[in-house]
């Protein structure tokens, strides 16, 4: 393909009109151009879609890693870490195309000094003024409480907010864990995870929570003076996983409990007051029935659901491995009878080994498109002396099926030349396409750590939606940028459309040169954005796009290097994208 392109080019420095188009046609259908799947990674971001970001020669050593969406795009990563010997929370900012932005905190990096244990999930939330509030703990004497530290929304912490930027809580006299933190519907904060529930001979953990206000103290509206902690005689020993906040600001959490000493996922349900809703499950609390142990087994994470009930995720049993679990509870913490089977939704992902696993870590539910994605690490090959971790999603749809047209059957497995060895984020954006963020290594388990962000693609699209779809068939292929390619040259009528007009087109001819000249006309063949519109340059550059070129190969000798505000190979994709429509690049 790059042999036939290069002919191409040498035929339009010739001028050779008629030779270049006929080469351009061999080389479209010589290329085997595959349209990308939903799933595959989108090749507009970063490098053929995954951007590295190597915190370790930050000073940064990632543990327990979470991911924030500011108003703008940008993604806050929030991690334990250590700057020296100073334990502490570090936060760092990557811009929406994918870069690391050093205007954020001090050369990159947001740093709080928490004393904590560093066995604490660090969870960050953004408020709607874009500030940041990371919750953690903090350690006084060998126990540790709930630590809530406010960032400005440029990574500097926030003086103003409770006590130098951080507000210390107690909610039992153990030490604490926190789980997760959301900013509620009022700009309150809440905070939730687990404590030691003291005294107790099988060091049992209670679920705790508490609720503060805009400037750091405690909401004493809710529950006892702000804070609450749940534990009855049938269900104990929670691990607290997630939390979501309605608009109600009543908040559900998952946890990992105990209930009849058997480790099943639990749900909390508490309303704005921080009361036991007692229309949710059992006083308040859904316990995963003991029938299901050994089919479902840890909980990971949970998202809303348009009728108001609720998905949480599980790794769980197939017939040949292992599988990600969706399980729907409606509004009254029961089974959704109607999706899938009696409310669980099943796709295997990995085979059975001694080491295999199936981890899904993060739900998204995508209110616009009606379709449930699940994304997380699975194991499924063996690198030299240890088993790699690869990137594993699945998507269904509102009914609990699984979607045909994501990947291979709903699912997509990404074996990267990296370990994934903690899955953090995931977030659907315009046109269903996928951000997933994550920390990788190349060598094994957390040895040159680095955060890994990935953008997918959504759809499938609808090929009329791209206004390069020039001949108006039912695919937007190759021969679209040929018969662009052959406008620029000024070829008309059959020396046009000959062999690059699909096979059903939905415009004639003539039909043709006029829509080409409306996109000329308004600018919308100039790729490079030098201002004109070229067979040499831009032609080159449309068709080369069309047929899956990315970064070097995209742009060599076809770009106005001398003009100021030529665009690079990424610029060229996303404008493509955003002028032309998502459907218009494989």
């Amino acid at each position: 393909m790059f042999a036939c392109l290069a002919r191409i080019h040498a035929a339009l420095r010739c001028r050779d009109w008629f030779a270049a188009s006929q080469v351009a046609t061999a080389a479209w259908l010589l290329a085997g151009v595959v349209a990308a799947a939903p799933g595959d990674f989108d090749t507009t971001y970063g490098m053929a879609g995954v951007v590295t970001v190597p915190v370790d020669q930050l000073g940064l050593y990632l543990q327990r890693s979470s991911v924030a969406l500011q108003s703008n795009g940008s993604l806050v990563i929030a991690n334990r870490c250590f700057r020296g010997s100073i334990d502490g929370i570090c936060l760092y900012r990557i811009s929406h195309g994918g870069d690391f932005d050093t205007t954020f905190g001090e050369s990159g990096i947001a740093f709080f000094a928490s004393g904590g244990q560093g066995t604490s999930t660090t969870d960050v939330a953004v408020a709607a003024d874009d500030a940041l509030f990371v919750a953690t703990d903090c350690s006084d004497a060998g126990r540790s409480e709930f630590c809530l530290v406010k960032f400005t929304p440029d990574g500097l912490v926030d003086g103003t907010f409770a006590r130098q930027g951080a507000a210390r809580i107690s909610v039992s006299s153990g030490s604490h864990r926190a789980a997760a933190v959301r900013v509620d519907p009022r700009d309150r904060l809440v905070i939730v995870g687990d404590c030691d529930r003291v005294g107790h001979p099988l060091a049992f953990r209670d679920f705790c929570a508490a609720r503060v206000l805009a400037d750091g103290t405690l909401d004493s509206a809710f529950a006892t003076d702000g804070v609450l902690s749940a534990n009855t005689t049938y269900v104990h020993d929670n691990k607290v996983m997630d939390l979501t906040v309605d608009s109600e600001a009543n908040l559900v959490a998952l946890s990992q409990c105990r209930a009849n000493q058997v480790s099943v996922p639990c749900l909390y349900k508490f309303d704005s007051l921080g009361r036991p809703d007692s229309t949710f499950g059992r006083d308040g609390i859904f316990e995963q029935p003991m029938s299901l142990g050994d089919f479902i087994t840890d909980a990971y994470a949970m998202a809303p659901a348009a009728d108001r009930g609720y998905y949480y995720t599980s790794e769980c049993a197939a017939p040949d491995g292992k599988a990600f679990c969706v399980v729907k509870l409606l509004a009254s913490g029961t089974f959704d009878e109607s999706f899938a089977h009696g409310g669980v939704a099943r796709i295997g992902i990995s085979t059975f080994d001694l080491r295999g696993a199936a981890r899904p870590n993060k739900v998204f539910f995508d209110a616009v498109a009606q379709k449930i994605t699940v994304g997380g690490i699975c194991y499924v090959r063996v690198e030299g002396s240890y088993y790699a971790q690869d990137l594993c999603l699945a998507r269904f749809l509102s009914d609990g099926r699984t979607d045909s047209t994501y990947g291979s059957g709903g699912r997509v497995t990404h074996t990267l030349q990296l370990n994934v060895n903690e899955f953090a984020f995931m977030f659907v954006e315009r046109l269903e396409k996928l951000t997933v963020a994550f920390v990788c290594s190349r060598y094994g388990f957390f040895t040159n750590p680095s955060f890994c962000l990935a953008r997918l693609k959504g759809g499938p699209y609808d090929a009329s939606s791209c206004a390069y779809n020039i001949d108006a068939d039912a695919e937007v292929a190759g021969g679209d940028g040929v018969l662009a390619v052959r406008y620029l040259l000024g070829l008309r009528g059959a020396a046009l459309t000959a062999g690059a007009v699909g096979p059903n087109p939905g415009r004639s001819n003539a039909e043709i040169e006029t829509y080409l000249a409306d996109l000329l006309a308004q600018g919308k063949l100039d790729a490079d954005g030098d201002g004109q519109s070229l067979a040499m340059t831009d032609g080159l550059l449309i068709l080369r796009a069309m047929l899956g070129l990315t970064g070097d190969a995209l742009t060599a000798g076809a770009v106005n290097t001398a003009h100021p505000n030529a665009r690079n190979a990424q610029q060229i994709l996303t404008w493509i994208e955003s002028t032309h429509g998502v459907a218009c690049l494989p």
